[in-house]
């Protein structure tokens, strides 16, 4: 045997192992994209939640505030699933009273409190919103 085809022997494997480097690269970049991407559209997803949650949380703010101000008392502590596209949400809302006088004029203020939740805290999707307002009605 001569010595190049000694040399051809020895250096057979190499690229191989050059070879297999490379597709380990690619693969470990491939997971990468594909993580990349479910990380994008959860993202996408948590921020189309989080706008549907202020919305929930404003309307039972405005449930209340219709509550408080038309029977001039606060309302019991209540629970309202709304429905028209934020459906899966549970809004809690809670009023709270105190009269004020001022000369000959009472006023009443009330403090709504609504709190929205989609989900069991520790999911993915959870989300959570609170808004809080006050209107008073003078008599």
């Amino acid at each position: 045997m001569s010595p190049a085809e000694r040399r051809r022997r020895r250096s057979g494997g190499f690229g191989l192992v050059g070879s297999l480097f490379v597709l380990v690269v690619l693969a470990v970049a491939a997971v990468a994209l594909v993580d990349l991407g479910a990380v994008q559209r959860r993202t996408a997803l948590l921020s189309l939640q989080t706008v549907r949650a202020r919305a929930a949380a404003r309307t039972g703010l405005q449930w209340g505030m219709q509550q408080a101000l038309s029977t001039g008392a606060c309302f019991a502590p209540s629970t309202l699933s709304p429905g028209h596209g934020l459906n899966g949400f549970q809004v809690r809302v809670t009023c709270t009273s105190s009269a004020h006088v001022e000369g000959v004029t009472t006023s009443t203020v009330f403090e709504i409190d609504a709190e929205a939740e989609y989900g069991s805290f520790g999911q993915l999707d959870y989300v959570r919103r609170r808004m809080r307002a006050a209107a008073h009605d003078s008599s």
